[in-house]
């Protein structure tokens, strides 16, 4: 029986499955330069990919550096990367055919963050305002 097994596995290697781990390790990898990501003062330098950390969503926001102020739409493009326990803002770096990478500008993490929503009359209908407390 346990030739058997042993044959078996030998022809068709066992794989594991692609986990939450391995997702955020992806992520980390296409984000390129200066990532303060945390608060790691434990040697592991700035580390993204956590064993607790998942990615939740991935979208494009637009920055708005002064909701009273008039300015372009499109000006100030974001790509974010929330994950369970925190929010990481990029910049897309480098858009090439097949693959992308993003520029680091902040992290927030999500205890202690506050969300206030925010209207205004200069093509923004709908914004938040992201704020540590």
């Amino acid at each position: 029986m346990l030739v058997g097994i042993y044959e078996r596995i030998r022809k068709r290697e066992l794989k594991t499955n692609e986990d939450h781990v391995s997702q955020v390790q992806k992520v980390e990898k296409l984000i390129v330069g200066k990532k303060p990501i945390g608060s790691l003062h434990h040697g592991l330098g700035c580390v993204l990919s956590l064993p607790h950390r998942r990615l939740v969503c991935y979208c494009r926001l637009f920055e708005v550096p002064d909701p009273n102020k008039p300015q372009k739409l499109g000006l100030h493009q974001r790509e974010i990367f929330l994950f369970n326990d925190l929010l990481v803002v990029t910049k897309i770096f480098q858009k090439k055919k097949n693959s992308v990478t993003y520029s680091f500008r902040q992290s927030f993490s999500l205890y202690g963050m506050q969300v206030l929503l925010f209207e205004n009359q200069c093509k923004c209908p709908v914004g938040f305002d992201v704020r540590r407390l």
